[in-house]
């Protein structure tokens, strides 16, 4: 190997690595924009300042910004995306948010059981929980007649949930 070889390999190998590790980062930023959208889409919706603004405005009171993080999550490859999807039981999903959620779940199939036997009712719904005060101390207006409850699924329902987000996943039924 002539010296510029040996030059040009010592680049590519030292900046390998950093291209590498640059997209893992861009996958947690997308989960977590993506988780996020579902949060605010529930939580804002339980919102009288929400509810009133949706009133007046048709395109305030939309679902799509959960139903997209919903759809992103479920896009992306990966025991962090599968976690994270399975890990949105901790919110009150309803609606189309929910069928959404099913559905993907359902797309996932199998290879979702192992992380929803994993599921930890407990951590995910003090997850929600602290999610759910720093967003209220943030946004006092906006959360003031809100409770964690509507926003946060307990953990005797997220508990519950494991055995049927397994029969979803087993069900390969095409989603609507």
């Amino acid at each position: 190997m002539n010296k510029v070889n040996k030059i040009i390999a010592a680049i590519v190998a030292g900046l390998l690595p950093v291209f590498c590790f640059a997209q893992e980062p861009r996958a947690n930023q997308e989960l977590k924009m993506a988780k996020d959208a579902v949060f605010w889409s529930v939580a804002a919706g339980q919102s009288k300042e929400s509810k009133a603004e949706c009133i007046r405005n048709s395109l305030a009171c939309s679902d799509d910004r959960g139903e997209l993080g919903v759809l992103l999550i479920s896009a992306l490859k990966g025991r962090e995306a599968d976690s994270t999807l399975v890990s949105l039981v901790q919110y009150q999903l309803d609606g189309g948010l929910s069928e959404t959620f099913h559905c993907k779940v359902s797309t996932k199939g199998r290879n979702l059981i192992p992380v929803i036997r994993r599921i930890n009712a407990a951590s995910l719904n003090k997850a929600c929980n602290i999610q759910f005060e720093l967003a209220k101390k943030n946004n006092r207006s906006l959360f003031q007649d809100v409770a964690a409850t509507s926003v946060c699924t307990p953990i005797a329902e997220i508990a519950n949930q494991k055995s049927e987000l397994i029969l979803v996943a087993l069900d390969k039924s095409p989603c609507n």
